[in-house]
């Protein structure tokens, strides 16, 4: 069974305020388990392994400044992209094996996929990994609706093992 977190594991693991957590599942950007959303007096939320990981990256991002409707769109993107992703590839993310993840929205280029991603493969070379995210930043220079973020994979994401 997948490992569940509460709302206070969530915010510790991500760093965030605590309110600012609560206003993320209140809003829908993060997903608590049905049994416990608005179970009542006494019953805390709890979140799956997936949510949490859902709520570390919406940390990243929320030091951007977006407004709240904007992280409950980018949570279901991530959410979107987690259910399709390789799990190797996110297990290897949490366990450390890969050092960043490269979000790109709204490209231009590719109007069917909302959201392009790239993990930096073990063994990659640094320099090639720079080189891709420097081409990423032109493009998304050349598009004014893009939003380009690298999120560097540290030990918040471990606590997720």
């Amino acid at each position: 069974m997948d490992r569940e977190f509460t709302l206070a594991e969530v915010t510790s693991i991500t760093g965030a305020k605590r309110r600012t957590v609560q206003l993320w599942a209140e809003a829908g950007a993060i997903q608590a388990d049905a049994a416990t959303e608005r179970a009542g007096t006494g019953v805390y939320r709890r979140f799956s392994r997936s949510e949490a990981l859902v709520a570390c990256m919406l940390a990243s991002l929320s030091y951007l400044k977006m407004s709240i409707g904007e992280l409950v769109q980018r949570g279901a993107d991530l959410r979107k992209w987690i259910e399709t992703a390789d799990r190797t590839e996110i297990d290897d993310c949490i366990s450390g094996k890969r050092e960043m993840i490269v979000f790109f929205w709204r490209c231009e280029e590719y109007p069917e996929h909302p959201m392009l991603v790239f993990i930096n493969r073990p063994g990659d070379p640094l320099d090639s990994s720079i080189n891709f995210f420097g081409t990423q930043v032109i493009r998304a220079a050349s598009e004014p609706q893009a939003l380009l973020v690298c999120i560097p994979l540290g030990s918040r994401l471990r606590a997720l093992a």
